[in-house]
């Protein structure tokens, strides 16, 4: 016979590497999703804690007076 014979992998064996199959793949497409998401992300909860940081500081609620007792 001049035909190569093909080796198949037993049934039921699994291969080195066979559970990470795909994941670079994946990996690409969750970092392409990721650039728009996380600068979303970012600006929004800047967004959300500006105000309240400011007004921790000081920079716009009334100050706090001290009360003689």
């Amino acid at each position: 016979m001049t035909a190569a014979a093909l080796h198949r992998p037993r049934a039921g064996v699994r291969q080195a590497g066979a559970s990470l199959s795909g994941a670079g793949t994946l990996l690409r497409f969750m970092l392409h999703r990721d650039r728009i998401r996380l600068p979303g992300w970012t600006i929004g909860l800047a967004l959300l804690m500006g105000p309240s940081c400011a007004g921790a500081t000081g920079g716009t609620s009334p100050r706090l007076v001290a009360v003689p007792a």
